[in-house]
């Protein structure tokens, strides 16, 4: 540790401030921009999106447990990703993927019945696919 980022704008040894709550606070912003994708975030839209689709509370729980665990498989492909190509450009993808998936629920009352359900679910509980 001879010599500093020369990225770096800030020098958390020379700060007034301890660093530490920094990082608390953009981790804060982090979970707390994260909520929408997690089940808290879901579970507000729950019977609109029943509604919407025509699901009954069991076939709505089977699609999102089944989205679930799909997602769980692509977890370490994106583990792989994030590795690869760094996080600036995973997360690029994964903003340009969540966008295709909100696209894609927005137009949910004109897709089929048969792939309404499984898509959105899929692609909101883990947009890297």
């Amino acid at each position: 540790m001879s010599s500093a980022n020369r990225l770096s704008f800030i020098d958390p040894a020379r700060s007034r401030l301890f660093y530490g709550y920094v990082v608390l606070f953009i981790g804060t912003l982090g979970v707390w921009c994260s909520i929408p994708g997690q089940t808290i975030g879901v579970s507000v839209f729950t019977d609109p999106v029943m509604d919407a689709l025509g699901l009954s509370r069991d076939q709505f729980s089977n699609a999102y447990a089944i989205g679930t665990i799909l997602s769980s498989l692509f977890i370490s492909k994106a583990g792989r990703w994030f590795d690869r190509f760094g996080a600036r450009y995973v997360a690029f993808a994964a903003t340009l993927m969540l966008a295709f998936s909100v696209l894609l629920c927005s137009q949910a009352d004109r897709m089929s019945l048969r792939y309404k359900g499984f898509l959105i679910f899929l692609l909101l509980r883990f947009p890297l696919l």
